[in-house]
């Protein structure tokens, strides 16, 4: 799903949008001079899933980027993660199974311009089904990768 479809649906009122779009992944990845490299993006990833599975959204909440924090406040973002998460039911055993980057040109409006990832991962439930979570960053100008998306979901 897009960037601009989510804030289509964001915009018709569907809840399920924002939880796409609202979190700063907290120093837990690259810094100034970073390489960018697909393990720290793994790493900040398996991260960000561990505080959703503990649900500690809120602490994700308090460090999301501002451009984030004006398409949702914050018990939305908070109850909008904690059903997108409890969809999926437990998850045993989580594999990456891709990192994709994308870079936004110069004059993109939504989303800011920029060089952003997703890490897609193929996420085992204790049913022995298997579902996907895709987790995005956006590499802020402070060296630091910015979460700006959780997505579960049952198909890839």
């Amino acid at each position: 799903m897009t960037f601009k479809s989510l804030m289509a649906r964001r915009t018709a009122g569907t809840a399920a949008l924002a939880i796409s779009l609202c979190l700063q992944a907290p120093a837990m990845a690259a810094g100034p001079g970073s390489s960018q490299s697909a393990d720290e993006l793994i790493t900040a990833a398996q991260a960000v899933l561990s505080r959703i599975d503990s649900k500690q959204e809120d602490s994700l909440w308090q460090t999301a980027a501002p451009f984030m924090k004006a398409l949702i406040n914050q018990s939305e973002f908070q109850a909008q993660t904690r059903e997108a998460r409890a969809a999926l039911g437990e998850v045993t055993e989580r594999r990456w199974a891709s990192v994709t980057r994308l870079i936004y040109p110069a004059d993109s409006k939504t989303p800011p311009p920029g060089l952003y990832a997703n890490v897609d991962f193929a996420s085992v439930q204790k049913d022995g089904k298997t579902s996907f979570e895709m987790v995005s960053f956006r590499f802020n100008e402070q060296g630091f990768w910015e979460l700006t998306g959780y997505r579960p979901r049952q198909a890839q």
